[in-house]
């Protein structure tokens, strides 16, 4: 598979088959990057986390910059714009040390592997199209895959290398999730680290039963510092598996019901 095969298909499953499961993984992607201390420290001392007046902003602005470069196809000028202006954020940061190699590789982690899980009900070839996409985007961006086994013999295939990222994420993510109670980051003078306040902002009248909802699609370690009931989180994440059937059941008789009608 080309890579502009690959933004074909990303580019349909992101505004045709599945956009609101497509926007709500890259939304917790970006989310579950706050759970790593060295990540959350430095958003929390940029007041970027911490300052509800600049949280949400945050967020929308990066939204805006992962449009443009999703929605667009890869290395055009838009595309390319929108890769430049994130590069130009972080450089400040990236250049005394800030911010880690692997803290970029696993940023990257995420934004591949919460679409593929929120999708891998589905076919290969959206597998397939993602893991593509996002490790040329990695590439473009100069993010070293150094870490990831097999970097030094290749990867026999995209799934391959999907496979190696996802086993490095999540132990980098356990590694890194646990050392937070030491962190700076979480400590009274830093302030809180909130990573559900870019999201409640936009409605605070659903925070108390919003959140609950919310850390249902958190996978352990990061949601293990939340203090949400346990009731609650059960019944929350009972409606959520509900609405994962419903939607995934819906989606296949979409399918089945395009290719009866493409063969007649």
């Amino acid at each position: 598979m080309t890579l502009e095969g690959a933004f074909e298909i990303q580019l349909r499953l992101a505004e045709l088959e599945l956009p609101t499961i497509f926007s709500i993984s890259i939304s917790f992607a970006l989310l579950k990057t706050y759970g790593i201390p060295s990540i959350s420290k430095l958003l929390v001392a940029t007041g970027e986390l911490s300052n509800p007046e600049f949280s949400f902003k945050s967020a929308a602005d990066t939204g805006v910059l992962v449009t443009g470069i999703v929605l667009n196809k890869a290395r055009s000028d838009w595309n390319m714009d929108a890769i430049t202006r994130m590069d130009w954020l972080h450089d400040r940061y990236r250049t005394p040390g800030e911010i880690k190699d692997e803290d970029k590789l696993y940023t990257l982690s995420l934004f591949v592997l919460e679409p593929v899980r929120w999708t891998e009900r589905f076919e290969w070839l959206e597998r397939c199209a993602l893991a593509i996409y996002w490790k040329n985007l990695g590439e473009v961006m100069d993010i070293q895959y150094d870490a990831l086994p097999s970097a030094k013999s290749g990867w026999q295939d995209e799934f391959h290398w999907l496979d190696k990222l996802k086993a490095w994420s999540k132990a980098y993510d356990f590694k890194s999730t646990t050392k937070r109670h030491v962190s700076n980051a979480t400590s009274p003078k830093a302030g809180p680290a909130n990573p559900s306040g870019s999201v409640s902002q936009g409605a605070p009248e659903l925070k108390n039963g919003g959140l609950p909802f919310s850390s249902t699609w958190y996978t352990s370690p990061l949601e293990d510092p939340r203090v949400y009931r346990m009731k609650d989180k059960v019944y929350a994440m009972e409606t959520f598996n509900d609405l994962v059937d419903i939607i995934a059941q819906a989606t296949e008789d979409q399918r089945r019901m395009k290719a009866a009608l493409m063969k007649n």
